[in-house]
């Protein structure tokens, strides 16, 4: 009776998980109708419907046809939850890559500054402290 019970509140926080993660990534209407989904596993699909064609599009739902009606059935969670951390994943990739870009751009920046000044010019980058006298006057 205890693993039970156990189980059943590891289900519900994984579904709690999962309702967050959905809610995170996707829009506000496609999350919801696609949370909606699996909790009643399948409605008539509504032609030209944009959030219907979303869930579609993002393989979060399918189209199950039969002589009745087309219905949009979801995608199994595990599946949804695998697509959705696949897209993050890319996202993530593009910016590291973006961020990487940046700082190599940075280095050869750094690397241009040091060594195209002319001498006795003082790199933007770098500071002098000038300890004699008469330098100081000087300058």
């Amino acid at each position: 009776m205890t693993a039970q019970i156990a189980a059943g509140f590891s289900r519900r926080q994984e579904l709690s998980e999962l309702e967050k993660l959905v809610r995170e990534l996707l829009p506000d209407k496609v999350a919801e109708a696609y949370l909606e989904l699996t909790i009643i596993g399948g409605r008539p699909a509504h032609e030209n419907d944009p959030v219907d064609q979303e869930l579609v599009n993002r393989r979060l739902a399918y189209l199950q046809w039969s002589p009745e009606a087309v219905l949009l059935r979801p995608v199994d969670a595990l599946i949804a939850v695998t697509g959705l951390l696949t897209l993050v994943h890319r996202e993530l990739t593009k910016q590291h890559e973006r961020l990487l870009q940046g700082y190599v751009a940075a280095a050869e920046v750094h690397q241009l500054q040091l060594h195209d000044r002319q001498s006795g010019e003082v790199s933007s980058v770098l500071a002098q402290v000038l300890t004699d006298p008469d330098e100081i006057v000087e300058r």
